[in-house]
């Protein structure tokens, strides 16, 4: 995430999610070289230019009018791949 410095809004708003289910049952611990990461970028992937409640309404609205995208975003922001069909 940013600040915009002119208005201090937050924009560019990101999460990253450790995958750690490869990780269930291993006797050792895993290489941190070796875990898998997720990225979110929430600008690029909803929509979501800044984190005011303007944006968040307009993130809403696409949301409630676009299922596949709800689906989506439901999924992704718990830091699940939606390609992955044990994780939908």
């Amino acid at each position: 995430m940013e600040i915009c410095d002119e208005d201090l809004i937050p924009h560019k708003y990101q999460a990253s999610y450790l995958n750690l289910e490869p990780t269930i049952g291993k006797e050792e611990v895993t290489p941190y070289e070796e875990l898998e990461w997720r990225d979110l970028d929430y600008e690029k992937e909803f929509g979501l230019m800044n984190l005011t409640a303007q944006g968040i309404h307009d993130l809403r609205v696409r949301l409630q009018t676009d299922p596949l995208m709800q689906h989506s975003f439901m999924i992704r922001k718990m830091g699940l791949d939606p390609n992955i069909h044990e994780e939908r």
